[in-house]
């Protein structure tokens, strides 16, 4: 399921991918940025639900120190930060 969430997947097949990681509670490093890159996407039928199911997972605080980990860890664009910091306030 980690790998239908990626870019080399359309974005139906990669949101579906999401919300059952998110059903079974399933979360990893791979998965974790694969969410992150659909949020500066321009599809927003695909930037929105895995928005939503990034954010189920950053309200847990078992993996929210590991989103914030590699949140301040990389270099990014302003408006690429504008749009991840509206899901992991």
């Amino acid at each position: 399921l980690v790998e239908y969430t990626s870019v080399s997947y359309e974005f139906r097949t990669r949101v579906n991918a999401a919300n059952a990681l998110k059903r079974i509670d399933y979360f990893d490093e791979t998965m974790m940025k694969n969410l992150v890159h659909t949020l500066y996407n321009a599809n927003s039928r695909l930037a929105s639900p895995c928005g939503d199911v990034l954010k189920s997972y950053f309200e847990k605080a078992k993996y929210k120190k590991q989103i914030q980990g590699y949140l301040y860890s990389q270099k990014w664009e302003e408006w690429q930060w504008e749009r991840i910091s509206k899901v992991v306030q």
